[in-house]
């Protein structure tokens, strides 16, 4: 497994994921961090670059032209090593997992072999190194590429796979959630592409200090009619585009019983603190 170590010279970073092929949500954000009060923030982003809409290769170039700090992701990996799947970890035969039919072939049809090349590259981990502490960036968690570690997930369980790191800094799961241990902290700072399942048409990403030790979640709203227009136009996923207007993914296999109750009204502006 290919891992990679950064030195930060920036207290701050932004992070974002699951961009999700969704290029009107990426350009939106890529506006909002272009404020000279953001000037020389690394961007770190947790993967899943393109999945379920129409325009995976345009939102790599853009990953690309604005520099990103990548990591791989299950999409990312299941491309770049010709998987006949996604990789997702959804459950078998869940809407999710049958709607993979569509998105995937797309994709893997629409991605440039420059671009693929590039995937192929990607470290599964980077280790954030600021002062005297170490955080560690993974996709779904330190032990499987594409674990959902949810809201639900037991303090226990996060502890033993914050490890010796000061906090993790993950995706996959789409929640924008933070859990404050005191050995460290679990952060996610939900999707770029796709609303977290709370009937809302945010888009979510967040930014962290770590020389005050805050971390702080953001959202936005953007032209989601458009990236619904591409996708009827191509007739691709229609379930996941209808989601852009309703706010609800397809499925909700994944979430266990605690997680659908904090989902049934739209996540607070400061997204899910848990302690």
């Amino acid at each position: 497994m290919k891992k990679k170590t950064l030195k930060l010279t920036s207290s701050k970073v932004f992070v974002l994921g699951g961009i999700y092929s969704n290029t009107e949500a990426l350009k939106t954000f890529l506006k909002i961090i272009k404020k000279p009060k953001f000037k020389n923030i690394p961007i770190i982003n947790t993967g899943d670059i393109f999945a379920y809409f129409s325009e995976p290769n345009k939102s790599i170039d853009l990953v690309r032209q604005n520099k990103f700090i990548s990591i791989m992701g299950n999409c990312e990996e299941s491309i770049a090593f010709d998987a006949n799947d996604c990789g997702c970890g959804f459950k078998k035969n869940s809407a999710c997992d049958l709607l993979t039919d569509q998105w995937f072939p797309y994709s893997k049809k629409n991605i440039s072999a420059k671009n693929k090349g590039w995937l192929k590259k990607l470290p599964y981990e980077i280790i954030l190194k600021y002062k005297s502490k170490k955080y560690l960036v993974c996709h779904g968690s330190p032990r499987k590429i594409n674990e959902f570690v949810l809201p639900s997930t037991s303090k226990n369980v996060i502890s033993r796979l914050l490890n010796n790191f000061d906090g993790v800094i993950a995706g996959h799961s789409g929640i924008p959630f933070t859990r404050y241990l005191k050995k460290g902290f679990w952060h996610n700072s939900g999707a770029i592409g796709l609303p977290p399942n709370d009937g809302s048409k945010k888009a979510w990403y967040s930014i962290i200090d770590f020389n005050k030790n805050i971390i702080e979640h953001k959202s936005f709203t953007y032209d989601h009619l458009t990236t619904f227009k591409k996708m009827m136009k191509i007739k691709l996923n229609i379930h996941y585009a209808k989601t852009l207007k309703s706010g609800y993914w397809p499925s909700t296999d994944i979430f266990k019983k605690y997680d659908l109750k904090i989902l049934k009204s739209a996540i607070p502006n400061e997204g899910l603190i848990l302690k």
